[in-house]
Order: C-alpha cells, then sequence, then structure tokens
C-alpha cells in the first residue's frame, strides 16, 4: 500500500559549496539521511508500504527549466537507486498529472505529449542499458541494482 507522508524536509547547507550553488541536505523527521542535493523543493513523498521504502522527487527550477531528483530509499533511510530528470532548456517541462499505483509513478511533462512511466522494482536488476546512462549520474551506476526502470510512452 502506497501512503503519502510528510516527514522528508530540506535544510540548506551553510558551507559554501564549490561550484558557487546551494545546497541541501535531506531530513527525515529532522535527522539526516546522507542525501545532499542542489534540489530546493520535495515535490512528492511516499511511503511504499510493507517494505519499507520511501519513494521521494525532489525539485529544482532553474532558468527557464523545472528538474527532478527521484530517489528510491530503504528502510534505513539509505539509498537503493536515484534517478535525474534534467531536462535541458530545449527539452523543458514540469511534472504535471501525476500518480504512483502498483509500483509505477506515472507522470506527464507539460510543454510536452509525452507520457511517461517510472517501474519501482521490488528486487532490482543487474543490467542496466544504454538508454539508462541519460537519466543517471556516474557514481549510481557502480550501484549492483536499479530499482527504477523510466520508459517514455508515446
Amino acid at each position: 500500500m502506497v501512503s503519502e507522508i510528510i516527514n522528508f524536509s530540506l535544510l540548506k547547507d551553510e558551507r559554501s559549496s564549490n561550484d558557487g550553488g546551494a545546497y541541501y541536505f535531506l531530513l527525515f523527521d529532522g535527522n539526516r539521511t546522507g542525501v545532499r542535493t542542489y534540489c530546493e523543493t520535495i515535490f512528492i513523498q511516499h511511503s511504499l508500504g510493507e517494505s519499507g521504502r520511501f519513494f521521494v522527487v525532489l525539485e529544482n527550477e532553474c532558468f527557464d527549466a523545472v528538474n527532478y531528483i527521484v530517489y528510491l530509499l530503504d528502510a534505513n533511510l539509505h539509498v537503493l537507486d536515484c534517478l535525474c530528470l534534467d531536462w535541458s532548456e530545449l527539452d523543458r517541462g514540469f511534472i504535471q498529472s501525476y500518480q504512483l499505483n502498483d509500483g509505477v509513478f506515472c507522470f506527464e511533462r507539460s510543454l510536452n505529449n509525452k507520457k511517461y512511466a517510472l517501474k519501482i522494482s521490488d528486487d532490482g536488476e543487474f543490467r542496466y542499458s544504454g538508454r539508462d546512462f541519460k537519466y543517471r549520474a556516474l557514481l549510481d551506476f557502480i550501484r549492483p541494482r536499479k530499482f527504477l526502470t523510466l520508459s517514455v510512452q508515446a
């Protein structure tokens, strides 16, 4: 059973960053989770039922684009998987009309007629496709399994 929660929050990192931008710590009930991000707001946060996992989507508005980082955390708040939906100025748009049901996060983007489905796997997969490189930071490929798979619908 998926349920919306309000346990996560963001705390600005007061240390100056190397790139001059602001960074934030992701907190759960006021305690740090180990996630440090450039995203300014929490777009959605859900508990994924009996598995004890958490699905969190962070949002960052920069210039004319809106970017998102999707985190899947385990019951101990360790990152299981992470996807970066970093849309360029030429391919901009924000998430709209979204729903999370049965382990699939479906959404549409404004300024775009495409629909997206982000599947959340229980066990994870041991292989990555070439398409996965578009949505993952290099460090996330070191993980032995991927739990999040994004597909684009026509």
